[in-house]
């Protein structure tokens, strides 16, 4: 049997499949995850966290209150893990301060309270991210919240998303997702490849145009958040209204990943509204378009 955080790495293999169907390389059967060559240290622990791209760079931003002052902790990371030997800095409010390395791809500083951060990487051309940190520090903790929502979409029928995904400026793929339980998955790229899997039948197209190939395949368990795993440092950010709804947005850092997570929960029915997800050259977008028992994958004729 498989644990929850390795039933949670097989989305996101198949979609870095769809990726490099994408891109015209081979789609090789459920992919996983390479590993990073340089391992990113955790942010502190109890840190409101979140991540943003810059450039080709993913920048995760920890904040931590240290009495009458701020702790900012800034992770980098790149297609190869870890970056190590940079010149960081923040610019925090009306001030800029350097970072000093805290670590592996850590940098970390002290400044006075603010609610504006911009982490800045390098110098030519410099790499930078904004960040808003949360009204208050330490941020309500979302630990509760997440595991519940997580439970909530395991017990779903079914789920369609759209997804946004790149791996740096000038590239990317827009494709829908559906997941109908209890092991039927598709997604379909636009103007791209294509794959079906019902139980331990899998079929693909490198096209809109092309032939479905039949193969095997390790069958899954769906509806399973591409989100699932060893989450830590999960806060309320803020609560908000989308659409008429009360939405929790909620962030947390995925160490198995590694990955930030931003996601807009309904605080009534707990189903993602949309996600964000910054990995190693994976920028990750998701919205969340039907929830219901209608949905259907069917083997492709």
């Amino acid at each position: 049997m498989r644990t929850p955080a390795q039933r949670a790495t097989l989305p996101l293999a198949v979609a870095l499949s769809a990726a490099a169907a994408a891109c015209g390389g081979s789609a090789p059967e459920l992919p996983q995850i390479p590993p990073a060559t340089g391992i990113l240290k955790p942010p502190p622990a109890g840190a409101v966290v979140e991540g943003k791209q810059a450039g080709k760079l993913a920048l995760g931003l920890a904040a931590t209150r240290q009495g009458s002052r701020t702790e900012l902790v800034a992770s980098v990371l790149a297609s190869s893990g870890a970056q190590n030997g940079l010149a960081v800095w923040f610019r925090a409010g009306a001030k800029t301060v350097v970072a000093k390395p805290c670590g592996s791809g850590c940098y970390r500083a002290v400044t006075a309270p603010t609610r504006n951060v911009t982490v800045v990487v390098g110098r030519n051309p410099p790499h930078e991210a904004r960040f808003e940190l949360p009204a208050r520090l330490p941020a309500p903790s979302a630990a509760s919240l997440v595991r519940r929502a997580t439970a909530v979409f395991r017990r779903l029928h079914g789920v369609q998303y759209v997804e946004q995904l790149s791996s740096g400026p000038g590239n990317g793929i827009v494709s829908t997702w559906t997941q109908v339980a209890p092991n039927r998955f598709e997604y379909r790229i636009r103007r791209g490849a294509a794959a079906v899997i019902v139980g331990a039948k899998r079929w693909d197209k490198t096209s809109p145009g092309g032939h479905w190939i039949r193969t095997t395949a390790q069958p899954i368990r769906v509806p399973e958040p591409i989100w699932a795993g060893a989450i830590a440092n999960a806060h309320l950010l803020d609560t908000m209204r989308i659409g008429g709804r009360k939405v929790d947005v909620v962030s947390f850092f995925n160490s198995g990943i590694p990955a930030w997570f931003t996601i807009d929960v309904d605080a009534k029915t707990l189903r993602p509204v949309s996600l964000q997800m910054i990995a190693a050259a994976h920028f990750m977008h998701h919205d969340y378009t039907s929830f219901n028992s209608k949905l259907r994958v069917v083997p492709p004729r």
